[in-house]
């Protein structure tokens, strides 16, 4: 059975704060959670409340800035509320739109190179270190992409896949395959909905072309035990499409 979680950026818009979030994350049914930010609440706080709604903290959403400034901190901050992963969400390298193919490459691999110095020291830790995709980084660079050149410039042992269904496959590809071909690597599964190749809109879980199915069942294979959903959409019953994507997701999990 898949531990699923959700990431807080979800119910960003739903009233109340942080410690509102999570007790409906609690409600909803979820086993944890994914944070995008923590306020001004300390990680006392927010270890505390973790615990008294029984929830897991599977990670966060931790930008590129704050770990180049902050590491120790950081780390010390994700021990204490009890983190598995700490995860670093989209990042463009310093070169420019303009930039030839060979500056691409060299830049993303510079990238890499600090990614990896990142991971080691978070797992050395105890916890994962893991890179979650956009769309961008599928784009081609010659005859690879941004996402490939950081998984092919890492130690799998230290920087990891978070692979986010709905950007992958927004770009065409296959989510199935990458996850095969980067196994070493796979740890995290965001799982989010697409309406369709080159339109992101939301929708929810099992309502549009994402295959689902097939996604569960090579993460089953892999070893993939943990989930994350996340869900975009801001209008009409955002609480009841999380409730109903959650539902789907452990629908297929048998």
């Amino acid at each position: 059975m898949f531990k699923i979680g959700l990431q807080m950026y979800s119910i960003r818009t739903l009233e109340g704060n942080l410690m509102d979030h999570l007790e409906l994350a609690a409600k909803l049914g979820f086993d944890g959670v994914e944070f995008a930010g923590f306020g001004s609440y300390s990680a006392a706080e927010v270890k505390e409340k973790l615990d008294s709604l029984g929830l897991i903290c599977m990670g966060t959403h931790t930008g590129i800035n704050l770990l180049r400034e902050d590491l120790p901190g950081q780390i010390a901050f994700h021990k204490e509320i009890g983190a598995l992963s700490l995860n670093c969400p989209g990042i463009h390298p310093d070169c420019g739109e303009d930039a030839s193919d060979e500056e691409k490459l060299a830049a993303w691999k510079a990238l890499a190179g600090e990614l990896d110095a990142i991971g080691k020291a978070v797992t050395e830790a105890g916890m994962a270190f893991c890179y979650h995709n956009h769309s961008f980084e599928f784009a081609p660079i010659g005859d690879t992409c941004p996402e490939e050149i950081i998984f092919d410039n890492t130690d799998p042992a230290y920087v990891k896949v978070e692979l986010d269904t709905c950007w992958i496959e927004n770009t065409g590809r296959s989510s199935v395959e990458f996850m095969e071909k980067y196994k070493d690597a796979m740890h995290l599964l965001h799982a989010k909905e697409l309406t369709a190749v080159g339109d992101p809109t939301a929708k929810v879980l099992g309502q549009g072309c994402i295959p689902f199915p097939e996604i569960l069942e090579e993460a089953k294979k892999l070893g993939i035990g943990t989930l994350i959903i996340e869900h975009e959409g801001t209008e009409g019953d955002v609480a009841g499409d999380i409730r109903e994507g959650l539902l789907y997701l452990r629908s297929l999990d048998k």
